[in-house]
């Protein structure tokens, strides 16, 4: 589904994932050999798939099928943080407000 939205309509994802996913290889969820501020990508066709390190024994998983090579972001210093990471977290409050304005004028029918 993925790739057809991608091909047929030009739309892209970016998005976190849960580590207790089956399909991600175990090197990319291990926390206990990882240090702070480190990242590991992993390359298919049309998307990528990062673990990103913000502390010592932890990780977050983004994937993206509109990034296509490992740039870190050079704004954030020390932290190193991948770009998918920066623009997550520049956007990610789309859904939270799309959610909320659907909830003001919610349109359902009530039964009486």
């Amino acid at each position: 589904m993925t790739l057809s939205l991608l091909k047929d309509h030009k739309l892209t994802l970016l998005e976190t994932l849960r580590k207790n996913k089956m399909e991600i290889p175990p090197e990319l969820v291990n926390r206990r050999a990882r240090n702070a501020f480190t990242s590991i990508f992993g390359f298919q066709k049309t998307r990528i798939l990062v673990s990103y390190g913000p502390k010592k024994n932890r990780c977050l998983l983004l994937t993206s099928t509109m990034h296509h090579d490992n740039k870190i972001d050079a704004t954030t210093g020390k932290e190193m943080k991948p770009e998918m990471i920066t623009l997550y977290n520049a956007t990610k409050g789309g859904v939270d407000l799309i959610d909320q304005m659907c909830a003001t004028y919610d349109a359902a029918r009530t039964r009486r």
